[in-house]
């Protein structure tokens, strides 16, 4: 498996305001059904993503998921919700 795997799907429940991190993780994992990953690797690629400037954060990404919101990167808000 690829490290950006889920990337898209994490992707497609990001908008352009912020939202908690773990909504955002809940909303993928309800929709993919189980992710044998988990939810600490789904939380660690939404900090991957922030750092490559994919989506910007706001809050401690070092602390929980309910620590930290996301958002998507204001000149990557056109990226195709479409799955």
């Amino acid at each position: 498996m690829r490290v950006d795997f889920y990337d898209h799907l994490l992707l497609t429940h990001c908008t352009a305001n912020y939202q908690k991190a773990n909504k955002i993780i809940n909303q993928a994992m309800g929709k993919e059904g189980h992710i044998p990953t988990g939810d600490l690797y789904l939380a660690w690629r939404l900090r991957e993503l922030a750092q490559i400037g994919t989506l910007q954060l706001q809050g401690d990404p070092a602390k929980s998921t309910k620590d930290f919101e996301v958002k998507l990167f204001e000149e990557n808000n056109q990226i195709e919700t479409i799955a």
